[in-house]
C-alpha cells in the first residue's frame, strides 16, 4: 500500500511505499508497537506525536539525505541495480534474473 508523505526529490510532496517506511522508521524495537501476525503497526509514523515510531537507526542518516537529494538517490539506486543485473545465479547462468 502507499502512503501519502513529504518526501521526494528537493523535500517536494511525494509517496513513500511500505518498503520507504521501515526504512526511516523502527516498527519493532517496542512489542506492543508491531503485531506480527497481520503485519499491523500501532506506533506513528511522525514523531512529533505521542506514540512516534523510533527513528531506524541503520537506515536513517541515508533517507534525510535522499529525501533532500534525488540525484543521490538515483546514484545510490543506480550502483545497487547493476551490481543485481551483472549477478550470476548460483549455477553460473543468468536465470535469476530471466522475471525482472
Amino acid at each position: 500500500s502507499l502512503q501519502s508523505g513529504g518526501g521526494g526529490g528537493g523535500g517536494s510532496p511525494g509517496i513513500m511505499t511500505n518498503s520507504d517506511m521501515a526504512l526511516a522508521r523502527d516498527f519493532e524495537t517496542d512489542p506492543n508497537d508491531f503485531v506480527a501476525e497481520t503485519g499491523q503497526v500501532m506506533c506513528r509514523f511522525r514523531t512529533n506525536r505521542n506514540n512516534g515510531c523510533p527513528h531506524a537507526e541503520l537506515t536513517w542518516d541515508h533517507m534525510k539525505e535522499f529525501k533532500f537529494d534525488n540525484g543521490a538517490f538515483l546514484e545510490a539506486f543506480r550502483d545497487v541495480f547493476m551490481k543485481v543485473l551483472h549477478h550470476k545465479g548460483s549455477n553460473g547462468t543468468d536465470a535469476a534474473l530471466r522475471h525482472v
